[in-house]
């Protein structure tokens, strides 16, 4: 017979399982408690999510974008001093849509930081001022392009009383 085919010896010979030393009987373990479920997080409505994605732009904003307001600031009124002009108090009211207009000259500055140095522009106490007298808005070529309307007339006024008052 070849080796494959090759029984083992102890055949016919009954196995007998060996038995260790009798130890003391050892508990058996508890099973690891499982941690209790976290409750699912509560689904997030419309507008929920609209102010959570507000919150993440304004973070993004703050830290990426505004280091160049300045920048673009200075390149417009470098171009555009008609409408941006050195002096605060000299501020008119903007055309609506300007940034677009500002967007389309490629000026080489991304449209969200045209859009962040627009929005810190007219948040100022100037052009807020600017605002409440009303009167026509003018687009990058200096001309009246529509009129101040009476809301935000309105509104540009109640913003220059709250920081006079607080102010005070």
């Amino acid at each position: 017979m070849t080796k494959r085919n090759r029984k083992p010896e102890t055949e016919g010979v009954a196995k007998q399982r060996v038995q260790p030393p009798a130890q003391a009987a050892r508990p058996t373990p508890a099973p690891a408690a499982k941690p209790p479920k976290a409750e699912p997080r509560p689904r997030l409505t419309p507008e929920e999510c609209r102010a959570k994605a507000r919150e993440r732009r304004n973070r993004y904003e703050a830290r990426h974008l505004k280091p160049q307001v300045p920048a673009i600031l200075a390149a417009l009124t470098a171009k555009w001093p008609d409408v941006f002009p050195s002096d605060p108090a000299a501020l008119r009211p903007f055309a609506i849509g300007l940034h677009a207009d500002i967007d389309g000259q490629k000026i080489g500055f991304p449209r969200a930081v045209i859009r962040m140095a627009l929005k810190t522009l007219c948040k100022t106490e100037a052009y807020q001022a600017a605002l409440a007298q009303g009167g026509p808005r003018y687009g990058l070529d200096g001309l009246p392009q529509g009129e101040v309307s009476a809301e935000a007339r309105a509104e540009a006024a109640g913003k220059v009383q709250q920081r006079k008052a607080q102010g005070a």
